[in-house]
């Protein structure tokens, strides 16, 4: 949901520091893109280089222009319009180029509003995890409901000097604030680089919904039982008169006791009648 991580622009420096930061972003982004496409495409050399320097001047400068031309628009009558159009260009071209992969969680595995949105309607499952390495060990961050968005654009400066900690509050700012609606979720967003890699939690329980069908239970614990660290099972009750959810301990000794079946079982629960004439 771009509303989750749209941050707002503070421009808080001049506007010539501004042009700046944008054309080193600029430059940032467009120099990875084309030196991957370089190497998917074989190419490489002096030559290679200097195309690329050379397409990535073109854009920066015709990005700048046409910054500096929209800056002369007269319905622009509120403070400095070039400061303005940078400080959007800066948020866009920040976006464009946040690569990193987000992994979420909640604190809350009993509230009715999460299994209904990301349960399957309470039919779902909720995975419980646990910590395999040290916390500190992790760029892992506790979601913030409300508050400001701004990022001050002296923070991206800094960032782009390899200051790790203005690096931190950036990556803070875009992907660890949300509109205070969604405090209900009481999130954590694990941050790191895309794609596939070994998981820093451990596997520890897993938690049925109310409407989970029992074949998928008995699959999902069928397809644990082998399991080096074994799993706990939960399921959620709702509350007698209230419109909340318990989770209590699965009895997993009877679902697989009831499980697999076939529709033929029937006839052996009866004797065969031997009817005379």
């Amino acid at each position: 949901d771009p509303l989750d991580t749209k941050p707002s622009i503070k421009t808080d420096i001049s506007s010539e520091r501004l042009e700046t930061i944008l054309r080193n972003l600029i430059e940032w982004r467009l120099d990875s893109e084309m030196q991957s496409a370089a190497r998917a495409l074989k190419y490489g050399g002096a030559k290679t280089k200097d195309r690329i320097a050379t397409l990535t001047r073109k854009k920066i400068n015709r990005v700048v222009e046409e910054i500096n031309y929209n800056a002369t628009n007269p319905e622009f009558n509120w403070g400095d319009p070039k400061q303005y159009l940078l400080g959007q260009e800066i948020e866009l071209e920040l976006l464009r180029q946040y690569n990193k992969g987000v992994a979420s969680f909640s604190e809350n595995a009993q509230n009715p509003l999460m299994w209904s949105h990301y349960g399957d309607e309470h039919k779902g499952i909720c995975i419980g995890y646990g910590m395999s390495v040290n916390i500190y060990q992790l760029d892992l961050h506790k979601v913030k409901y409300g508050g400001s968005r701004f990022v001050e654009a002296s923070k991206i400066e800094s960032m782009l000097t390899g200051d790790v900690l203005a690096s931190q509050q950036v990556d803070e700012a875009v992907l660890a604030i949300k509109a205070k609606d969604w405090e209900y979720e009481r999130e954590w967003r694990l941050i790191g680089p895309k794609g596939v890699h070994n998981s820093p939690f451990e596997l520890q329980d897993i938690t049925f919904g109310m409407r989970c069908k029992p074949a998928v239970k008995f699959a999902i614990i069928q397809a644990l039982k082998s399991r080096l660290a074994p799993v706990s099972y939960f399921e959620i009750r709702e509350e007698a008169g209230a419109f909340e959810l318990k989770r209590i301990a699965a009895d997993v000794e009877e679902l697989c006791s009831s499980l697999p079946n076939r529709s033929l079982d029937i006839y052996d629960w009866f004797e065969s009648l031997d009817i005379g004439d």
